[in-house]
């Protein structure tokens, strides 16, 4: 039996550092048995803040269990670890079966967080330059297509000119108002 909440609550462990330290704890002996315990999403709101829990409790649940280290998931699992709790462990204690793990990983939630947000930042920047770039683009091709044009009608204003038809026609509006 491992004592893995206090060292969890201690670093804040979260993600992939869980599954790095379930898989420590799972690797601690011949016949693993690994209980997880989930606090209820007001208690995690309570104490790290209105942001979290980032998933409910539902979707941490599905996702504990998914990690093949995890035999099982307790839900509503006290924050502060009390005496009744610590009374659990006297029989695992006095077996020689239980020990504290250390998880080894400093990653937390709000390093993840902060990872998102700084990349989300770095992402709209990276995008608002690709979209003004774009847009120069877009710009320079309207004003060729522009140019193109205003080219065609004036060559075909000058080849106008020099048929017979552009000649008559004019002429013949003019007749035309004449009577």
């Amino acid at each position: 039996m491992f004592d893995i909440r206090q060292d969890m609550r201690e670093r804040n462990k979260k993600n992939i550092g869980h599954v790095d330290f379930l898989e420590t704890v799972y690797k601690q002996s011949d016949k693993p048995y690994v209980i997880v315990g989930l606090h209820f999403d007001q208690e995690v709101n309570r104490y790290k803040g209105k942001n979290y829990p980032i998933m409910n409790v539902h979707e941490r649940t599905l996702s504990v269990l998914a990690c093949r280290y995890v035999s099982e998931v307790v839900i509503g699992a006290p924050y502060a670890v009390g005496r009744d709790l610590l009374d659990h462990f006297k029989e695992p204690k006095r077996r020689g079966i239980f020990r504290t793990v250390d998880s080894g990983n400093g990653l937390t939630t709000d390093d993840i967080v902060q990872r998102i947000i700084k990349n989300r930042l770095q992402f709209e920047a990276r995008n608002l330059k690709k979209e003004a770039k774009e847009m120069a683009v877009i710009q320079a091709m309207k004003k060729r297509e522009e140019e193109k044009s205003q080219d065609r009608a004036q060559a075909a204003l000058s080849e106008c000119i020099l048929c017979s038809c552009c000649i008559i026609n004019p002429l013949v509006k003019k007749v035309k108002f004449l009577f």
